[in-house]
């Protein structure tokens, strides 16, 4: 055995083959105890060691500092970018096109530049998809992904221009998961601390192209911390493996010839899969800081399967609603037919990578166990781009989620969605139930950052939660919304039309301690229908929330708009509730209910 692949193990695991580290991870690769897997550790041999601390010594004897460097071809930046006092790291992908490298923004981590990627709206065919008044106002996300262990400083230098003020959003984190420690306006840049790793930040400058009544930056900025590698495991854990299971994908080079392996790496660099459908023996995916994947992975016949990294896959190259085997697109919403980004098969678990530019949905779960852990969902620019299909017994959590469509959709029992930032575009809701007869029960949504909101009406499947109208039945019960802050101006919360699916029951559903940061006015959604859909449906009444039909238990308890308290004596003029029929409704909200009961901990759910 290679004895720089010698395993330590803890008391409380058994031998296992060892970690061929060097292909997948950082040369400190750690696994650490979860509930899901055993730690498994595997450290450089103490020769190696040893001609490290000599090169550091060198270094520093030449009075050089020892800095993160741009990552090697055929490895995680991690391995060659960090070390322990530098605990950082940046990505670059070599061979990035114009088209995917952001024009709007440089990015520097502790000095070192990181690559900045940019998403747009596709070129329209013809067809109405949802995205021709992004594409008329020229929107844009430009995003950049680096590892840190610790506190890191990072600048961000507009190019195009000088600022007024820059904000950073989920605003209730400054001071807690970032700050800005300087800026200069006039010459477009500003440096912030990200305080530690798992960070997800909105930077929004507010400039020439800012849409001040919708406070909204019309070229926007995600800046996404991940762990860096050896904590990265600690949430997912991975395979042991030898080096003649890895499938190592050179930028450029065909799959067929890695796909007998059971694991597969995606290094730095561009690649092109297409409609990928994973072989059923492979275990592991793994999209390395700077690779640049560009297609989807069809994982339904994969049981148990991992996909890993903090690198990006891609579904630009797909029109709209593409379809398997076949390039040609259709007008209809084909589910069943259509090419998803991710589609997944039973137990598996999705984290860390970048999903962009979904031709249809983003991730499809099937009803099937799994977890997904510091996913990033951008580039959702058309209609059917909906988010996470939430799985069943299973959890999203620590995710950044922006969606032309659903960004969560609650179909499934036991399920857990936590530590999410939302940008919802205009179209969808953020937690959707409607569209057919269902019995779920036992779902918790927590600690829930709407950065933005883009509705320019009150369409009926728009809001934080919605239900919209069908003609099947079921027992949706038991649901708790938790800690949820909304920023900008809303136009809905929740629409729960039941009234218009007679056979669809709720139960046992809570909302505590929801802020609302202000209604947006219905005379303005004809303003602001130049930057967004045209509000076909908008009730110009003023009709915000809506509650009809067969609803019991369904309770709002500390829910702030503007920073009043919602009760019964002003839900329907503040809070703007129409509550349809004879639904059980109650408003439990004001300024001494701290005495009321909260649901269970996010903390206390952990495992």
């Amino acid at each position: 055995m290679d004895d720089a692949m010698v395993p330590l193990y803890n008391q409380r695991t058994t031998a296992t083959k060892p970690v061929a580290r060097e292909k997948i991870d950082s040369p400190n690769l750690q696994y650490q105890m979860t509930q899901e897997c055993p730690i498994r550790v595997a450290l450089r041999s103490s020769r190696q060691v040893l001609g490290l601390v000599a090169i550091v010594v060198l270094c520093v004897a030449a009075g050089q500092r020892v800095v993160a460097q741009r990552p090697e071809t055929l490895q995680d930046a991690s391995t060659s970018s960090v070390n322990q006092d530098k605990p950082w790291a940046v990505f670059r992908t070599p061979g990035l096109g114009d088209s995917q490298r952001s024009p709007f923004y440089r990015v520097e981590v502790q000095g070192q530049p990181a690559d900045v990627y940019v998403t747009r709206p596709p070129a329209g065919d013809g067809r109405t998809d949802g995205a021709a008044f992004d594409r008329a106002d020229r929107r844009s996300f430009s995003f950049a992904t680096f590892q840190c262990g610790k506190a890191v400083d990072v600048k961000v230098q507009k190019l195009n221009g000088a600022f007024q003020q820059v904000r950073l959003r989920p605003s209730r984190k400054i001071g807690v998961d970032f700050d800005i420690l300087q800026q200069d306006a006039q010459a477009g840049w500003v440096k912030i601390r990200v305080h530690k790793p798992g960070v997800k930040v909105s930077v929004e400058f507010i400039d020439q192209h800012f849409r001040q009544r919708r406070d909204l930056p019309r070229d926007a900025l995600l800046l996404f911390a991940d762990p860096m590698a050896e904590q990265h495991e600690q949430f997912l854990g991975g395979p042991a493996i030898d080096d003649d299971d890895i499938g190592y994908v050179t930028p450029g080079a065909k799959l067929a010839s890695v796909q007998s392996k059971p694991v597969i790496v995606f290094p730095p660099g561009i690649h092109r899969i297409g409609d990928w459908k994973v072989p059923e023996g492979v275990q592991r995916i793994h999209l390395q800081g700077g690779a640049y994947v560009m297609g989807a992975i069809d994982a339904r016949s994969v049981d148990g399967l991992m996909m890993t990294g903090s690198g990006i896959l891609s579904g630009e190259d797909f029109p709209w609603r593409s379809q398997h085997g076949s390039d040609e697109p259709v007008m209809h919403d084909p589910w069943k037919t259509s090419i998803k980004l991710v589609d997944v098969g039973p137990d598996f678990k999705i984290q860390g990578v970048t999903l962009a530019n979904a031709p249809h949905f983003v991730c499809n779960t099937f009803d099937h166990g799994g977890t997904i852990r510091n996913v990033k969902i951008l580039g959702s620019w058309r209609w059917n781009n909906d988010g996470f299909d939430v799985p069943r017994n299973g959890i999203v959590e620590d995710c950044f989620v922006s969606a032309f469509d659903d960004a969560f959709k609650l179909y499934h029992d036991h399920a857990v969605v936590r530590n999410c930032v939302v940008w919802q575009m205009n179209n969808g809701a953020v937690f959707q139930l409607g569209w057919f007869g269902k019995n779920v029960s036992d779902v918790r949504v927590s600690h829930i950052d709407v950065i933005h909101t883009e509705y320019t009406g009150t369409n009926e499947n728009w809001g934080l939660v919605s239900m919209a109208r069908h003609d099947g039945a079921g027992v949706i019960e038991d649901f708790v919304f938790e800690d949820i802050v909304m920023e900008g101006p809303v136009a809905r919360l929740i629409g729960l039309h039941l009234h218009e699916s007679p056979k669809q029951k709720i139960r046992d559903m809570r909302f505590r301690d929801i802020s609302v940061d202000r209604w947006l006015d219905p005379s303005d959604y004809n303003n602001i229908a130049e930057t967004g859909n045209v509000p076909s449906q908008a009730d110009p009444s003023g009709v915000t929330n809506v509650v009809g039909g067969d609803v019991q238990g369904l309770a709002f308890e500390r829910l702030r708009v503007a920073g009043e308290f919602i009760s019964q004596q002003n839900f329907q003029t503040t809070g703007r509730f129409t509550v349809i029929g004879s639904p059980e409704v109650s408003f439990p909200s004001d300024a001494s209910s701290g005495d009321h009961p909260k649901s269970e901990s996010r903390d206390a759910r952990q495992d």
